[in-house]
């Protein structure tokens, strides 16, 4: 199975907003309440880059059944594709805690809750996680750390980090022009290492 889990993000106040959940669940109690529109804007656009993906997967790997919000125990991921008893999971928009849904899918995969012999995980990263210096986020270092400790302590578990060339908008910009070529070019290095 394959899945893609583009989570949105907002960067006002750093609230993280899944964009499969209704509004009512967008609420930081602390600071901020995102308004209909605004999950919409944040969620269509991650909603379409995981379709796109999906879609360019299914061209790629047609043998292979693809689908978009496929659920692993109670942890939404954007796109499965299942092939024989294989599990590949994707992941990361701009998440402001990365780390914390690859150790849930890793968790999951011990608690042997996946129907699967064989779990690969691909943790996209978009160009959020970029420093100005060149260098990566402790963000996405601590994610990559969870995804290469679990991949070595876990038989059946692999795990591969890639970066989408796609800086998310801020809540009110615009998608960034190129965003279906780098879809598209992510689609193919996943097809080409699965």
């Amino acid at each position: 199975m394959l899945v893609l889990s583009c989570e949105p993000y907002i960067d006002p106040n750093h609230i993280t907003v899944p964009a499969r959940y209704p509004p009512r669940y967008c609420v930081s109690p602390e600071t901020h309440t995102l308004s209909e529109s605004e999950t919409a804007f944040v969620g269509a656009f991650a909603t379409d880059v995981g379709t796109r993906l999906a879609e360019r997967l299914a061209d790629a790997r047609p043998a292979i059944d693809w689908e978009t919000e496929y659920r692993l125990e109670t942890t939404p991921v954007d796109v499965g594709g299942r092939r024989a008893n294989r599990l590949v999971v994707e992941l990361e928009w701009r998440r402001a805690d990365p780390a914390d849904n690859t150790a849930k899918l890793f968790r999951h995969a011990v608690g042997k809750s996946t129907d699967a012999d064989r779990l690969v995980v691909f943790q996209v990263f978009t160009r959020y996680y970029d420093l100005v210096s060149g260098d990566i986020s402790s963000k996405r270092k601590n994610a990559e750390f969870v995804g290469r400790v679990a991949a070595d302590a876990l038989d059946g578990l692999s795990y591969r980090s890639l970066t989408i060339d796609v800086d998310p908008p801020k809540r009110g910009g615009e998608r960034p022009e190129s965003w279906q070529e780098a879809t598209d070019a992510v689609a193919e290095t996943i097809a080409e290492r699965y």
